[in-house]
């Protein structure tokens, strides 16, 4: 990739922001879980303070051997203390008539949770920070700083016109790519987890409602070793898109440069169907919301492939083809006509189909260099957003026939990598980019005169300077 002059190219070092993905409001739980931490009630210490059974259950079979060892000490004669000094220096002798108190802490039964705890009142905006309302999106920005890579929750509240860092958590790997769902394996309830994938071909699952998680939940793919017979199970290369297929919960679809695209069963995280009908590297996949059995990808070698997931197996795959000019950068079904996709390539083009025809039905230069993401809208249906590394967030207007522009915008963010619409209100995106000390924003389109004259029957107001919000932590 091409470096602009004004993206502070002098810097060896590397800051940008590769993914952003945001979660639906009311997914996530009100408070999160400090450290993996959950409440419990201790059942030896219940029983062995109170003499009866614990109401929470049985005592673990493990806790056996340290109470043998306990009775064992309590059953060994004890000196008398004026044996030792000749004389009852601490009163010893009355000591069963003094009156005392029950030296047992509540804490050491059960643990007091935060909801119990008395507030201070110099912390109470704090406190009100890690609550996260019902009307509060969960923003998962995936960050590269130097060497160093992590995932950024923040909390956006377009009421509010608030955005903030929840918590955030430290990764052993480059992150690439993520992917939020709701299906909690070995769980009736739905859950609030994501799939992240990097520079390694173990993809990690953690636990959104975890505030600081020490390891990730799940695991999918092992890495092979010879010395303890363990063979690989998964990727053997970098994992470059995730898509997690809302219509069968327990499918996860990941893309990697190995050139293959796995279909993972997240129930017994193992790999269902490995798709290897492609000459290059997957760079971008999507099931289509509508139909989840079919599975549009993207890769390096020009071609977009649809795959008919239930027609597909290890052995042999059934899909539909088309090529283009360039590499396939990013594929994306438009939630408003569910045949309809569109496709970006690295010479800048743009390229929309219908998945029942064999020809696109429009193709423009759209811009001068890769196509990173794109965006619809569900509220403006013929409007379609796009970002790329030349700088430029490109709002333009379609149909089935034709495409034109509307609006051009420079947000100062450096090459933009990423781009995610807020799911209740598609006119409002996060952007990530490179530039080392802004790449991340939260902006509303519909600011734009532009695009407020073009999709909306709205006054516009004579301004085109965006509203944006800015992470206030940089």
């Amino acid at each position: 990739m091409e470096i602009n002059d004004e993206l502070e190219d002098s810097q060896p070092d590397v800051f940008f922001v590769p993914c952003i993905k945001v979660v639906k409001r009311g997914i996530a739980a009100s408070k999160s879980i400090a450290d993996g931490v959950k409440p419990n009630l201790n059942p030896q210490v219940f029983q062995e303070m109170f003499g009866g059974p614990s109401t929470s259950g049985q005592i673990d079979d493990d806790d056996s051997d340290s109470n043998e060892d306990d009775e064992k000490v309590s059953s060994q004669p004890q000196c008398e203390p004026s044996q030792q000094t000749g004389k009852d220096e601490f009163n010893f002798d009355n000591y069963d008539k003094e009156k005392s108190e029950q030296v047992l802490k509540m804490s050491d039964i059960v643990e007091v949770t935060e909801d119990d705890r008395i507030g201070d009142s110099e912390n109470d905006s704090d406190a009100e920070d890690d609550i996260i309302k019902l009307s509060d999106n969960l923003c998962l920005v995936g960050r590269v700083e130097k060497d160093c890579s992590s995932l950024e929750v923040y909390t956006f509240n377009e009421e509010e016109n608030s955005l903030y860092v929840h918590h955030d958590f430290m990764l052993p790997f480059h992150i690439l790519c993520v992917e939020p769902f709701s299906y909690d394996p070995g769980s009736q309830q739905p859950g609030n987890l994501c799939a992240i994938g990097g520079m390694e071909p173990i993809i990690h699952i953690y636990d959104l409602d975890i505030h600081q998680p020490l390891e990730p939940v799940m695991e999918l793919g092992k890495k092979p070793s010879k010395k303890k017979n363990i063979k690989r199970i998964g990727h053997k290369d970098a994992v470059l898109d995730l898509a997690w297929n809302p219509n069968f919960q327990h499918i996860l679809a990941s893309a990697s440069v190995d050139q293959t695209v796995i279909l993972w069963d997240l129930e017994n995280a193992t790999p269902s169907t490995i798709l290897k009908d492609f000459a290059e590297k997957v760079q971008t996949l999507e099931f289509n919301p509508s139909e989840g059995e079919y599975l549009l990808t993207g890769s390096s070698d020009n071609t977009i492939k649809l795959f008919d997931c239930r027609q597909s197996d290890n052995e042999g795959s059934q899909y539909k083809q088309w090529i283009v000019e360039g590499e396939v950068e990013k594929v994306k079904w438009n939630p408003n006509e569910k045949y309809n996709f569109v496709a970006g390539t690295n010479t800048g083009k743009i390229h929309y189909f219908d998945s029942r025809t064999t020809e696109p039905l429009w193709t423009i230069d759209a811009h001068e260099k890769e196509i990173t993401d794109f965006g619809f809208n569900k509220t403006a249906p013929n409007m379609l957003t796009s970002s790329s590394v030349d700088c430029l967030v490109k709002i333009w207007k379609y149909d089935s026939t034709s495409c034109h522009p509307v609006h051009s915008h420079h947000f100062k963010l450096g090459r933009i990598h990423c781009l995610a619409e807020i799911p209740e209100n598609n006119f409002i995106i996060a952007l990530g980019g490179d530039k080392k000390k802004m790449n991340f924003m939260v902006t509303n389109l519909i600011d734009l005169d532009s695009v407020k004259s073009t999709f909306t029957n709205e006054p516009v107001t004579g301004s085109t300077q965006e509203v944006t919000m800015d992470d206030d932590s940089e």
